[in-house]
């Protein structure tokens, strides 16, 4: 009997007295019709039961038709409570309860889908508070007390003719970001705005919703939705990045300006990573003289300077003795929590200090809380169709993540692509938003490799011969006649006529004297003779050759590969090499002689190329061959490891190579008269060039 009466009283308590008087006769003559088969359903339950739920202003007393053993979790949203009650099941409390007049808005109980019996109790609050429990007996008592550190004070019940009607909800786009305009039918009270776990939360009091959302959201907002509680309205708004707000009341206009708070790195949890601060704020400087201080006043006293909100944990105390002058006023905190073991967050502009346990608490609480969140959401299946990376490597990279709750798990597919997970929707995000960053195109990078010889020479020889001969007949031979009348002989005619004849005919002797030709000398020499009487004849030759050559050789081998893959690229032959065996025998076996390019890159987020080059070119020299008549490789080769931006070339490498030679041959003594000696004398003088350079230009393919 206590169970049923307990029970209507909770379902009769959102009328007036008179009301839910009527209403409890009629529901205990219904009950006492049906007292049999309660009894039955009663005598079914396994295990105990939930059989009340009373809610009077801040203090919620459960009761169940057993020992009610609980635990309090944590949790990181300072409008929401969740209590465990283990061993005990919901019974009739499977739906939501709305009280009034009270700071819980809505409780819901729910099975915490654990290995034994046992109930789960979310309750959400109009504004923050602390939670004590303690049991009696097979009840429960939960007091919430009301804090105003972090958030306002919740704000207060106002009949429904003071509402005012939010009536338009509009974003606009700014320069630094996005107005969201809430426009009403008369001037609006100011907002409360906050942040909680990456969302921002708006409170507009006194308020009722008579308007449509926006259809498009404008960045940095991604996803808005609203809920409307007791007196106020509340919108969420999801933002894709981590963002500033600040509240602006125009009449009946209220305008949250929203704009991104790029300094500030934030983590999943809400908390900027190891308590960043903006860079901006960091230039402020503070002198402090203190002696024996209380450092709460001083902590307050930074956050001024800063511009933060300074929350401090009721546990933090002590005194300090410093002397700073013009120090930063970051530098100042750090040496504060340091000196006392503390530890700060940093969320949005507020800064919280808290003792070293209080922090370590906080987190341990917070993992307890979303295991116990994890237990009690219901687990779906979601397939992910990987479409670029690798599917095995992002299986990988999920399990190794450890983003799967406990009762998560994971498999794939190879035929479709595809990632199957199952677990519960929070770790389903966390894994499509993992699989999204890992799920993209391999750019890939065109490697333009040019490998230019050139080649160059210059020589120049000077060279002189002096012959001497006996001869018959007394004449002069002129410079315009051919050399070859001395060496071969020359004589008279009937008509007194110099005439060129055999040697062996005209019986001349010829000596050569001075024999120093050039290596060419058919190419530009000059003779010139005389003679006298019949007995002497001497003949000068002088011959001069210059060459001039230059030759320019271009390689350029291009290969096409992905990011962090190796690509090779060669051309060339394949040369037999013959070798002899210690019995007597030939072999034969082939060499490459090839041009070749070896390159692995790596490109960076900024579009930088990193690259491990081999370039290598072998080429036979048949001129140069071994007794075997194997010919020389020559080989030319670069490896090297660089950083080049996209479309940029660079020399990679060069070799010169440059030969000179300056020789002389001469007669001793004559040689070193001035000017004469030019006449007994040979002089040639060389000059040739070898150059190698290699250039590389990478490019990355857009898809």
């Amino acid at each position: 009997m206590r169970v049923s009466a307990e029970v209507i009283s909770i379902q009769a308590r959102g009328s007036g007295y008179c009301r839910a008087r009527m209403l409890t006769w009629l529901l205990l003559g219904l009950f006492l019709v049906m007292w049999g088969a309660s009894e039955g359903l009663a005598a079914d339950a396994s295990g105990p039961q939930l059989t009340a739920i009373d809610v009077s202003g801040n203090t919620v007393r459960v009761s169940a038709s057993g020992m009610v053993k609980h635990s309090v979790v944590a949790n990181t949203d300072p409008f929401k409570a969740i209590i465990e009650l283990e061993g005990v099941g919901p019974g009739q409390f499977k739906g939501t309860i709305r009280p009034e007049k009270s700071i819980v808005v809505d409780i819901s109980a729910s099975e915490a889908n654990a290995t034994k019996p046992a109930t789960l109790l979310v309750m959400t609050l109009s504004s923050p508070a602390q939670v004590g429990a303690e049991t009696r007996g097979n009840s429960l008592e939960v007091v919430f007390t009301e804090t105003s550190a972090t958030q306002p004070a919740p704000v207060a019940a106002v009949s429904s003719g003071a509402l005012r009607e939010i009536n338009d909800v509009l974003l606009d786009k700014t320069d630094a970001g996005v107005e969201l305009i809430i426009k009403t039918d008369g001037r609006v009270k100011e907002p409360v705005v906050y942040d909680v776990d990456g969302k921002l939360i708006i409170d507009v009091p006194s308020a009722v919703m008579k308007a449509a959302m926006p259809a498009k959201m404008l960045a940095p907002v991604r996803d808005m939705k609203y809920r409307v509680e007791r007196d106020r309205v509340r919108f969420i708004v999801e933002p894709s990045v981590v963002v500033d707000a600040q509240a602006t009341v125009l009449d009946d206009e209220l305008i949250i300006d929203i704009k991104p708070a790029t300094a500030v790195k934030k983590g999943k949890s809400g908390l900027t990573s190891e308590g960043e601060l903006p860079l901006d704020v960091k230039k402020k400087t503070i002198s402090l003289d203190f002696q024996n201080a209380d450092i709460v006043p001083i902590l307050r006293l930074l956050g001024d300077v800063s511009g933060y909100n300074m929350v401090i944990h009721p546990d933090v105390k002590g005194q300090i003795t410093m002397k700073l002058k013009n120090a930063p006023w970051d530098q100042a905190l750090d040496i504060i929590l340091k000196t006392f073991n503390l530890q700060k967050t940093v969320e949005g502009n507020t800064i919280r200090v808290m003792t070293a346990k209080a922090y370590q608490d906080e987190k341990r609480a917070i993992a307890d809380a979303r295991e116990v969140l994890g237990r009690a959401d219901d687990v779906t299946t979601k397939v992910f169709v990987v479409n670029n990376a690798n599917l095995e490597k992002v299986k990988e990279a999920v399990d190794k993540g450890k983003i799967l709750s406990p009762r998560g798990s994971l498999s794939s597919d190879s035929r479709t692509r595809s990632l199957v997970v199952k677990d519960i929707p929070s770790a389903i995000e966390e894994v499509r938003s993992l699989i999204e960053f890992l799920d993209k195109p391999t750019p890939q990078v065109l490697i333009d490799a040019r490998m230019v010889e050139v080649n160059t020479n210059f020589s120049r020889e000077l060279g002189i011969e002096w012959s001497s001969a006996g001869v018959g007949t007394k004449g002069y031979l002129t410079g315009s006649q051919s050399a070859t009348g001395i060496l071969g002989g020359f004589t008279r005619d009937a008509d007194n006529r110099l005439t060129i004849g055999s040697l062996g005919s005209s019986g001349v002797g010829l000596y050569k004297t001075v024999n120093l030709p050039t290596s060419d000398t058919p190419a530009g020499a000059i003779s010139f003779g005389i003679f006298g009487g019949n007995s002497f004849a001497l003949e000068a030759r002088i011959s001069a050759i210059e060459s001039t050559g230059k030759g320019k050789v271009v390689s350029n081998p291009k290969i096409l590969t992905v990011d962090n893959e190796e690509a090779i690229i060669k051309h060339g032959a394949q040369i037999p090499v013959t070798t002899r065996t210690q019995d007597g025998t030939f072999s034969t076996q082939y060499k490459d002689a090839n041009l070749k390019l070896t390159v692995t890159p790596q490109i960076s987020p900024d579009n930088t190329v990193y690259m491990k080059i081999e370039v290598t070119k072998d080429e036979p020299d048949f001129s140069r061959t071994d007794s075997l008549g194997n010919p020389t490789i020559n080989s030319r080769q670069a490896k090297t490891q660089l950083y080049l931006k996209d479309g940029e070339t660079v020399v990679i490498g060069g070799i010169l190579k440059t030969n000179e030679s300056d020789n002389e041959k001469n007669v001793p003594g004559l040689s070193k008269i001035p000017l004469l000696g030019l006449l007994f004398k040979n002089s040639a003088v060389s000059t040739e060039s070898q150059e190698l350079l290699i250039f590389i230009t990478p490019r990355i393919v857009k898809r």
